[in-house]
């Protein structure tokens, strides 16, 4: 009970604190006066007396906007409604302007009645102070402060966070001034600030494993839905071949380094490959990532067949370069490993594979290398292609044509042949 009888006072004085009803005069300057005053409930009507001067007519501010029919003495004022009309409630409004032939010292007998004709809670005078309250923006924290105000007007303003006093900028989610949000898409197409905030892929790759530390550089290549040489399961792997493998030191380590890499799910692919950090001239490490400037080489392995391919990538936005602000591939060519192929650039100054052939012969050594090994297709020198199959003669699937065992080797039964004819030469019967 006595909780109640508390929460129930402090309900009280808070309502009390916000509903004071009052009224007040301000100088125009110009021979006019504002009737301030602040109301929790409709005003049906008005009366009140002008004290210190002579009262010489009075129209305008809210009794006017809400149609009220004001008339004046020379010391009075009444303010009603014909047509039952009402003022609505306010925390701060004008109600009404006088004329007045000199300075007021106040107002008295002021009554306020509701529309249906009860009293409303107003005080019955008010004394001018002569101006001298100042009302104005009193948190000492607002852009706007004043510090000679005395009562607060619910002016304050505050700086945003591009310090305009009273301005609209506020910080989005990633923390930045008036900016646009989370707008980085990621894999399952949600939106982060930062591609390093993408939630790990779900099935992600098992061929093409970066074991990288997070270094906070990173590189965004984006694999369109237009590329036709892939399919659905399909691993790609993100290489710099020239990359700083090394961790946590200063030995300047380079090589072929696995950056980034993802499935093929026939959608966009965004691939995020992680970048080297080189604090040594600074006193700090190394951290392994690909090398701005270097190329993006591309690779892709296809599970189904369990070949690593090579490429050749078109680009439909940026170089090619790790760095590129934005990065995207249209369409990837793929390379077999094992494919023969003539190295006309090899032998570019003698007119290419053609023109070497024709004018010194495969067995001639050019450059460090015979003409044969950098042109087998025009030397006929292309070894023969591996056949997969079972290389065991005694296997009922014995291939005669294979070269590699795929371990595929199938044998008959025991006393069995491989058609299933019973072959034994005698057979032992117990009793």
């Amino acid at each position: 009970m006595y909780k109640l009888a508390k929460k129930l006072v402090i309900f009280l004085s808070i309502s009390l604190m916000l509903s004071q009803n009052s009224m007040s005069l301000s100088d125009n300057g110009d021979g006019t006066w504002n009737v301030d005053y602040v109301s929790d409930s409709s005003i049906g009507g008005f009366q009140f007396d002008v004290d210190g001067t002579t009262l010489t007519g009075a129209s305008g501010g809210d009794s006017a906007s809400n149609g009220f029919t004001v008339s004046t003495s020379n010391t009075t004022a009444l303010g009603f409604s014909l047509t039952g009309a009402s003022i609505p409630p306010t925390d701060s409004g004008v109600l009404l302007v006088l004329s007045l032939d000199g300075t007021p010292t106040g107002l008295s007998s002021i009554v306020v009645s509701s529309a249906l004709g009860a009293s409303l809670d107003f005080p019955s005078e008010y004394i001018y102070d002569g101006g001298s309250s100042v009302s104005g923006c009193t948190d000492s924290t607002a852009c706007n402060y004043d510090a000679d105000a005395v009562s607060d007007d619910g002016s304050c303003l505050y700086n945003d966070c591009a310090g305009e006093c009273g301005g609209s900028a506020v910080e989005d989610d990633c923390g930045v001034c008036d900016g646009p949000g989370a707008v980085v898409e990621c894999w399952d197409t949600s939106f982060v600030c930062d591609i390093q905030d993408c939630p790990e892929e779900e099935n992600g790759p098992s061929y093409f494993i970066v074991e990288l530390e997070d270094t906070g550089e990173s590189q965004l290549t984006i694999f369109s839905d237009s590329i036709t040489s892939l399919t659905p399961g399909d691993e790609v792997g993100v290489f710099d071949l020239d990359a700083i493998t090394n961790y946590n030191d200063c030995s300047n380590q380079i090589g072929e380094l696995l950056v980034g890499s993802g499935v093929w799910d026939g959608n966009q692919l965004n691939l995020v490959s992680t970048g080297s950090v080189d604090l040594c001239a600074f006193g700090g490490p190394q951290l392994a990532g690909f090398v701005e400037g270097n190329d993006v080489v591309v690779k892709v392995y296809k599970a189904d067949e369990g070949v690593e391919y090579d490429t050749e990538l078109t680009w439909s936005a940026g170089t090619g370069a790790f760095g590129d602000v934005i990065q995207q591939i249209s369409e990837i060519t793929l390379v077999d490993p094992n494919a023969c192929e003539d190295d006309d650039a090899a032998v570019a100054a003698l007119g290419g594979c053609v023109g070497a052939v024709a004018a010194l012969g495969c067995d001639f050594e050019f450059a460090g290398a015979l003409i044969s090994e950098s042109c087998p297709v025009t030397c006929d020198n292309c070894p023969d292609e591996s056949v997969s199959g079972c290389t065991d003669d005694s296997a009922c699937n014995y291939n005669a044509d294979a070269t590699e065992d795929d371990g595929s080797c199938d044998y008959a039964e025991q006393n069995y042949d491989c058609d299933g004819n019973f072959i034994a030469a005698y057979v032992q019967v117990i009793h």
